[in-house]
C-alpha cells in the first residue's frame, strides 16, 4: 500500500531540484513569435531531467503529424513545422482511470516595458523564483518533472495510465501542441491544464474574440496654402469613447455563471494594442492618416460566438449612423487571430469534486472554484477531443509583463495536491 505521506515528505526533499531545473528552463528562451517558435531546446533540456529518472519521453516535431495539417483547428497565422512537443507517459498498473497533466513550454516576449531583472536569469528572491516564464508557465512543467520523480524514486505506482506533456505553441492562441498530442494517440479519462491559478480551481474559461479594427482617412501632406484638419485624432478618440457603449451592449441580456459572479464586468472589452504611423529620428512629421486598433472581447461559457460577433457589427455600424461626419463607412475590421471558443465542466463533475477534495485535504482549506478570465488550450480538450480538463496550478504574478515569478512555496503544494488528487483518480496500485 502506498503511504502517501513518505510521497509528500519527499516533495520536501526536493525543493532544491525544483529551483535547479526551473531556473533551467528559464535560462533557456523559448519564445513564441508567430508564425515560428522556439521551443525545442527546452523541450530537449526537460527530456533529459525525464531520462535521468528513468523515464522514455516523447520528443517530436509537431509538423510530422500530417493530420495536424489539414485539422479544423489549423491555425494558418503559425507555422507547426519545427516546433517541438514533449510527452512522458508512466504506464499504470491497470484497472484506474487515466490522466493527463498538460503545461505549455513556450512564452510570450519580454514586455516592451523594462525588466528590473535580466529576463532569462532567473533570481530567486523572498521565496519566489523571477524570470521569463517563471509563472506561465515553466513553474508548473517543473511540477510535472518533480511528480514523476517522486513517484520513481519511490516505486510507488498508479492503477491508470499518467500523461505528462509539455506541448509548443500556446501563446497567442496557438493551441497546435495540444492538437498534435491528441492526433498522436494520447488520450485519457481527464486533464489538468496546469496554468497558474494560486491553488484554485478554473472549471470554466472565457473565449476570445480579436477584431483588428482599421480606421483610416485619405493621406495628405502639409501644405501651406491649405488649412489641415486632421480627422484621425477625433475618429479615434469617437472610437475609444463609443466602447462603453459596446460593454453595455455586451453585458445586457447575459446570463453570468455564477464562477463569474464575484467580477464587475463580466463580459468586458480590452483594447490591446492601438498602432499609427511610424516612429523615430529618421521618420519625417507627417499626419497621421490610418490607425489600427486590436481589440479583444471575452465571451461567457454558453454565449453564442454568432451573438457577440453580430453584436460587434452592429455596434461598428451604429459608428456611422451615429457620427456619419467622422464614420462615413462603417470602419473596416478583420480578424488576424484564432478565435477561442469559452468551455467548461460542470462543477458537480466527479473531475471537479475529486480534485477539489484533494486540494482541500492537503491544504486544509477548500478551493475556489472559480471560472478563468482568459482561455487556454482547455477549450480543445473540452470542445473537440471529448476530454474533461479543468484548470489548476500554482500562485505567481505579472504574467505577459515585466518581472514576471512564481511562488516557490506554492510550487510545492501544487505538487503535494497532485500527488493526492492522482492517487484518488488514478488509484494506487
Amino acid at each position: 500500500m502506498t503511504e502517501i505521506s513518505q510521497l509528500l515528505a519527499r516533495v520536501d526533499v526536493l525543493r532544491p531540484e525544483l529551483i535547479r531545473v526551473l531556473s533551467d528552463l528559464v535560462r533557456i528562451p523559448t519564445l513564441n513569435t508567430p508564425p515560428r517558435g522556439a521551443e525545442k531546446m527546452g523541450q530537449e533540456r526537460l527530456a533529459a531531467e525525464f531520462r535521468k529518472i528513468g523515464c522514455e519521453p516523447d520528443l517530436y516535431d509537431i509538423g510530422q503529424i500530417r493530420a495536424l495539417h489539414v485539422h479544423p483547428l489549423r491555425h494558418l497565422m503559425h507555422d507547426v513545422e519545427g516546433r517541438w512537443n514533449l510527452a512522458v507517459r508512466i504506464s499504470g498498473a491497470g484497472g484506474g482511470r487515466s490522466l493527463i497533466l498538460n503545461g505549455h513550454m513556450d512564452t510570450v516576449p519580454p514586455s516592451e516595458f523594462p525588466w528590473k531583472r535580466n529576463p532569462l536569469q532567473p533570481a530567486v528572491e523572498d521565496g519566489r523564483l523571477y524570470g521569463l516564464g517563471a509563472y506561465d508557465m515553466k513553474a508548473s512543467l517543473t511540477a510535472m518533472y518533480l511528480f514523476a520523480r517522486v513517484l520513481r524514486e519511490s516505486g510507488a505506482r498508479l492503477r491508470g495510465d499518467l500523461i505528462l506533456e509539455s506541448v509548443c505553441d500556446e501563446e497567442d492562441a496557438g493551441v497546435h501542441g495540444t492538437i498534435a498530442q491528441r492526433l498522436r494517440g494520447y488520450h485519457a479519462d481527464a486533464a489538468l491544464a496546469l496554468e497558474p491559478s494560486a491553488l484554485s480551481i478554473f472549471n470554466m474559461h472565457k473565449g476570445a474574440y480579436f477584431p483588428e479594427v482599421h480606421l483610416e482617412e485619405p493621406a495628405a501632406g502639409i501644405n501651406l496654402n491649405k488649412e489641415l484638419i486632421p480627422q484621425i485624432p477625433r475618429m479615434l478618440g469617437t472610437f475609444l469613447m463609443e466602447l462603453d457603449h459596446l460593454e453595455k451592449i455586451r453585458e445586457s441580456g447575459v446570463k453570468t455563471p455564477p464562477e463569474y459572479q464575484h467580477q464587475k464586468k463580466p463580459t468586458p472589452v480590452w483594447i490591446c494594442r492601438i498602432v499609427s504611423g511610424l516612429w523615430g529620428k529618421s521618420v519625417p512629421i507627417v499626419i497621421a492618416s490610418r490607425v489600427q486598433i486590436f481589440v479583444y472581447l471575452q465571451t461567457l461559457p454558453g454565449e453564442p460566438l454568432e451573438l457577440v460577433r453580430n453584436q460587434f457589427a452592429d455596434w461598428i455600424a451604429g459608428l456611422s449612423r451615429k457620427h456619419p461626419d467622422l464614420f462615413p463607412k462603417p470602419p473596416a475590421y478583420e480578424f488576424t487571430l484564432r478565435q477561442m471558443d469559452p468551455s467548461f465542466v460542470p462543477s458537480d463533475h466527479s473531475l471537479v469534486t475529486t480534485l477539489a477534495r484533494a486540494v482541500e485535504t492537503q491544504t486544509g482549506a477548500r478551493p475556489k472554484i472559480l471560472g478563468s478570465p482568459a482561455p487556454c488550450d482547455m477549450f480543445a480538450f473540452n470542445n473537440h477531443f471529448g476530454i474533461p480538463c479543468v484548470w489548476f496550478g500554482p500562485d505567481g504574478g505579472n504574467a505577459h509583463a515585466p518581472d514576471e515569478y512564481v511562488e516557490l512555496d506554492s510550487v510545492v503544494e501544487c505538487v503535494r495536491c497532485l500527488i493526492r488528487f492522482a492517487g484518488d483518480w488514478c488509484g494506487w496500485a
